[in-house]
């Protein structure tokens, strides 16, 4: 079994020149939609970091964002402070991961952000 990285500076860290030249590509403002479409779809979770996390993105790059398969993705589009504040919710939105029920157990006293980790982990583990 491979090892993920799961923090920003970990992805980072492990990433080599290629992956980190793909998150240059992502990062340049005049990079045509479907470069950054194959980015996200293809690149390396660099490259998908970078992307996700660090630049105004166009519509259709966020709706491909929202349902990738890779929740880093969407973490990362909702720590985008260059996003727009709906786009960073979508993206921290536990219900696209599947249904959950942490936001009736976790009660009205529960952050946000504490409801979407408890429904991130939760659907991790198959536990919906």
């Amino acid at each position: 079994m491979s090892h993920r990285p799961r923090t920003a500076e970990a992805i980072w860290a492990s990433a080599d020149l290629p992956a980190r030249r793909f998150a240059g590509m992502g990062l340049n403002p005049g990079a045509p939609t479907d470069v950054l479409l194959r980015l996200l779809a293809d690149g390396p979770a660099a490259a998908r970091m970078v992307l996700c996390r660090d630049r105004d993105l166009p519509a259709e790059v966020v709706d491909a964002v929202l349902t990738h398969p890779d929740h880093r993705a969407r973490s990362f589009l909702a720590a985008n402070p260059h996003a727009d504040p709906a786009q960073r919710a979508a993206g921290g939105r536990p219900a696209l991961a599947g249904p959950c029920l942490a936001r009736q157990r976790t009660g009205l006293l529960a952050s946000p952000a504490t409801r979407t980790r408890t429904c991130a982990r939760r659907s991790r583990a198959g536990r919906n």
